[in-house]
């Protein structure tokens, strides 16, 4: 789990199986937004069963919610995928800069605002 999904966690307190799933169906870096509904299915499939043992239902069905539909390119109102898509946003921050209107969380808004005038070094 990278530093900024912690980051999220910590400031969202959000369940932290999503951020360790939400990007378990990539299969490399190329634009690819089928992985969340892969990667939902490869959590159903690998860890559904022993998921379900340790979590209430609602909360298993949040994690594969989150997992499934963080690659939607838009901003979310739900908490959990909002949050993995933040984290997806702060990791490429190296790439494309921060900037507040792509950030769902209240934590990430407020992060993406105070840094939006910094100076990244990108790649492009």
């Amino acid at each position: 789990m990278s530093a900024n999904h912690r980051f999220a966690i910590d400031q969202e307190g959000w369940r932290p199986l999503i951020a360790l799933f939400h990007d378990i169906g990539r299969m490399g870096d190329e634009d690819d937004s089928i992985h969340g509904q892969e990667g939902k299915a490869l959590v159903e499939r690998h860890f559904g069963r022993e998921l379900s043992y340790l979590l209430a239902p609602q909360d298993l069905l949040a994690v594969k919610q989150g997992v499934a539909n963080h690659t939607g390119g838009v901003r979310s109102s739900v908490k959990e995928i909002g949050a993995a898509w933040d984290a997806d946003r702060l990791r490429l921050a190296w790439e494309f800069g921060l900037q507040a209107k792509y950030f769902s969380t209240a934590t990430g808004l407020k992060f993406a605002s105070s840094a939006e005038n910094l100076i990244l070094p990108t790649w492009r």
